[in-house]
């Protein structure tokens, strides 16, 4: 299934060679590849994973499946960059977690994530506007164990907690 991804970013115009603005269509598992490449490089197997099945369900919520295009552009939507696609670690969880997305009620979730949390998960509500029911407040024993300070909204998986439960 192609969709389509708004680019904007210098690398990524080079690479379709277009300019900034263009809409181009790229498959839907190769997008999702390539975000797991730019958002969490070459982790572990299990933590790419989850990485991969965040990034889908990302952009699945934001309408990509039904024709909308999604930004490369990691301050508006998540990293996505197209030339991103040597780290086979990447391409195996992809392909392993294929299709798969996160739902609550029926409709895909709303999936955050960023570098590390600092041990602690924030609630949606605590930092934006928005209540999800299945974004809590909670501990992250993983990122905590990590030892990796917050550096990012904290809101979903910390991409240090998976990175250190997948070691």
């Amino acid at each position: 299934m192609k969709i389509k991804v708004k680019i904007t970013t210098p690398s990524n115009m080079k690479y379709f060679k277009c300019a900034s603005g263009t809409i181009v269509e790229v498959e839907f598992e190769d997008y999702v590849r390539c975000v797991v490449a730019s958002e969490i490089g070459k982790a572990g197997l299990e933590a790419c994973k989850a990485q991969a099945v965040a990034s889908r369900t990302f952009a699945a919520s934001r309408g990509i499946l039904e024709g909308k295009a999604i930004s490369d552009d990691a301050g508006k939507a998540q990293a996505y960059i197209a030339a991103r696609d040597y780290y086979d670690v990447c391409n195996q969880a992809a392909a392993e977690t294929a299709g798969e997305v996160l739902t609550y009620d029926g409709q895909y979730c709303t999936t955050y994530f960023s570098h590390s949390n600092g041990g602690t998960v924030y609630a949606c509500e605590e930092v934006w506007s928005q209540k999800k029911p299945y974004l809590v407040h909670r501990t992250d024993e993983w990122t905590k164990k990590s030892g990796v300070k917050r550096n990012g909204h904290g809101i979903g998986m910390s991409q240090a907690g998976a990175k250190y439960a997948a070691s």
